[in-house]
């Protein structure tokens, strides 16, 4: 994993794919190619996380996050400090694997890694953390759920799902998986 900080020339972003059978697939994939069109002010606190084959250089999965208020109560600064989930995706050829340990999702070392960070930048405490997934996107839906995230709006066709400021950045994830995102936020 690494930090891409010039997102917006970062050339495997311009060939990224996640798939188009659902909507949600094609959603992703043009929200990847508006990163492309940010200005340097808008880019401006935005963190992408790449994940990348080693031997090839191809993408395998990205996590970008920033600081961005959750407007659920406009009037309470209950959300004003948390770091939205824009993205976090697998690329079409590793939906569905597993990383080289056999075990552990792509998606969930890619959702450790970017929990890590956002701490790592952000806590002390934990911000609240948010994002959200179309409502028929449920393997995205059961790793959140897995991880602290609960949904608010259940009926909209992109449900915001939330996870409460102060919970460990590793909360639910397995050893193995956190000792993978240790070594790779060293490397």
């Amino acid at each position: 994993m690494r930090s891409v900080p010039d997102f917006t020339t970062y050339k495997p972003l311009s060939r990224f794919f996640c798939g188009e059978k659902h909507s949600y697939e094609r959603d992703v994939n043009d929200a990847v190619r508006e990163l492309l069109d940010f200005s340097s002010e808008d880019a401006a606190g935005v963190e992408v996380r790449a994940a990348e084959e080693r031997a090839t250089g191809d993408l395998i999965g990205m996590a970008v996050f920033y600081k961005k208020r959750l407007e659920t109560v406009p009037e309470s600064d209950t959300y004003a400090d948390a770091v939205y989930f824009a993205l976090l995706s697998v690329t079409a050829p590793y939906r569905g694997r597993r990383m080289p340990d056999g075990v552990m999702r792509i998606g969930s070392f890619l959702l450790c890694d970017a929990l890590a960070q956002i701490e790592a930048k952000w806590g002390d405490p934990m911000p609240h953390v948010w994002g959200v997934v179309h409502r028929d996107n449920k393997p995205s839906q059961r790793i959140l759920a897995g991880h602290g995230f609960w949904p608010i709006g259940r009926e909209l066709e992109y449900p915001v799902h939330l996870r409460s400021e102060r919970l460990d950045w590793a909360r639910g994830f397995s050893r193995q998986t956190i000792e993978a995102v240790e070594m790779a936020s060293a490397s």
